[in-house]
């Protein structure tokens, strides 16, 4: 049975979306039984995704340019952080690009380092 079924462009966006949560609550913690199950769904998911020319891209970890492709949904000052500095703390959905172009730009939450006290007057 090879019947082709047309899917939309935006069902498969959030399919791939929710195969990279999958992926990323299944390879979080140790060798659980349900984990495995999730780390073999995750990996069907996105070799069928990948064979349909979906990536995506967590950037968590890396500094906020205002150029990214992600829409900032929260932001948290960190008096710890050094000055100015904004950092992607968290990827609450991922950029998604098909055939390297972007189709859905990522959701972030980011941290602040505080401002920089003006000096002189």
């Amino acid at each position: 049975m090879d019947e082709t079924v047309e899917v939309g462009l935006s069902a498969l966006v959030e399919l791939a979306i929710d195969g990279w949560r999958l992926q990323r609550w299944a390879l979080a913690r140790g060798f659980e039984k349900d984990r495995v199950v999730a780390r073999q769904a995750a990996r069907t998911l996105t070799s069928f995704l990948d064979g349909l020319g979906f990536e995506t891209c967590d950037l968590v970890g890396q500094p906020y340019d205002p150029g990214l492709a992600v829409d900032v949904v929260d932001s948290e000052e960190d008096a710890g952080a050094p000055a100015e500095s904004v950092k992607i703390e968290v990827m609450l959905a991922p950029i998604v690009l098909r055939n390297g172009r972007l189709i859905r730009p990522g959701q972030v939450a980011v941290r602040r380092g505080a401002p920089r006290e003006e000096v002189g007057g």
